[in-house]
């Protein structure tokens, strides 16, 4: 009896408790709250209690959206400012799929000029250009934005994506974007690069041929010179005018991998994809187009090229994106 008679008072004690914490209007350190035992634990509702995941964020780096009148687009802007700004200003780095892209390249400037003692590093403005959509590749934006105003060759169905904005979209970049950033930055008035992986390539040579007044610096990364039938193969002479007029220095690496046109060792030699490769004959053409620029009577252009051993066409874009950074401050 007397074993119940205390039960009971503990328990209305506890009672009394939770009542007197539930009622008390003090500050969360002067309230005393009750631990429910474990047996009596909503384990779900404690779970709906955590606070939700959200994106993740690269340190010292801001982003904003532009809303661009030229394209009609959407635009996720991301920026870093690697190393104190110089008097001239940053050398802006303009990185295309930027929402892929941007932080490889912004890490990598980061690391080098860290150790710049070592590997003479310069301070760049890293600058990724992106979408507003969540995706870390835009497959119909890209299609849309980075190829040129081209007329199509062999059929285009329905399907695929719209394409041919690129002077739209570099005339986005001269006139919105740049003077954004000068907002807020001091740029360098006649240094600028640009990055550019696969349909991102294209836009970056297609900058250089007819718009070579924008950058100073092209990395240009496993180009798809197979788009539009290998158009890009058969441009005429009066197609480089442009890039023969221009009288300031123009510094050009393109790079592709080997597995861009040979099969990997995880590629059945003879089956369908083996035949896609070979077909597409990306190293052939990317080193022709090479030629091609090295042989322009400019003495202002300086061009060289390289293959990636042993490296696909996703493989080549890190290894172009880490030696296009070391470019940018040592190519003079």
């Amino acid at each position: 009896m007397k074993k119940q008679l205390l039960s009971f008072v503990l328990v209305a004690g506890w009672l009394a408790g939770v009542a007197q914490a539930q009622t008390t209007t003090g500050t969360a350190s002067d309230t005393a709250v009750p631990v429910l035992p474990k047996a009596t634990v909503n384990l779900q509702q404690t779970a709906q209690q955590q606070p939700s995941a959200s994106a993740a964020t690269l340190p010292q780096t801001q982003q904003y959206l532009l809303h661009s009148k030229l394209t009609g687009r959407t635009y996720r802007i991301q920026t870093m400012a690697v190393g104190s700004q110089p008097t001239e200003g940053y050398m802006p780095v303009y990185v295309l799929d930027g929402d892929m892209m941007f932080p490889t390249a912004a890490t990598a400037a980061y690391t080098f000029y860290h150790h710049a003692k070592d590997n003479g590093a310069q301070p760049l403005l890293i600058v990724g250009i992106g979408y507003d959509n969540g995706k870390l590749l835009d497959i119909p934006m890209r299609s849309l934005d980075y190829t040129p105003p081209m007329a199509a060759k062999g059929k285009i169905s329905d399907s695929q994506p719209k394409r041919g904005e690129a002077d739209a979209f570099l005339r986005m970049l001269r006139s919105e974007l740049k003077p954004q950033l000068q907002q807020q930055y001091r740029l360098q008035a006649d240094k600028a690069a640009i990055i550019g992986h696969s349909y991102g390539g294209v836009l970056a040579l297609y900058a250089l041929l007819q718009h070579p007044q924008d950058f100073s610096h092209y990395i240009i990364s496993s180009p798809s010179m197979w788009w539009n039938e290998g158009a890009l193969q058969h441009l005429p002479a009066s197609y480089f005018k442009p890039l023969l007029q221009a009288k300031q220095d123009k510094f050009v690496r393109i790079t592709v991998g080997e597995y861009e046109q040979a099969a990997s060792p995880y590629v059945d030699a003879n089956g369908e994809r083996a035949k896609i490769l070979a077909d597409k004959q990306m190293v052939d053409k990317v080193d022709a187009m090479a030629k091609r620029l090295q042989a322009l009577p400019n003495q202002h252009l300086r061009v060289e090229s390289e293959h990636y051993p042993a490296e696909t066409h996703t493989g080549a874009m890190f290894r172009a994106v880490l030696d296009g950074i070391k470019y940018t401050y040592r190519a003079h």
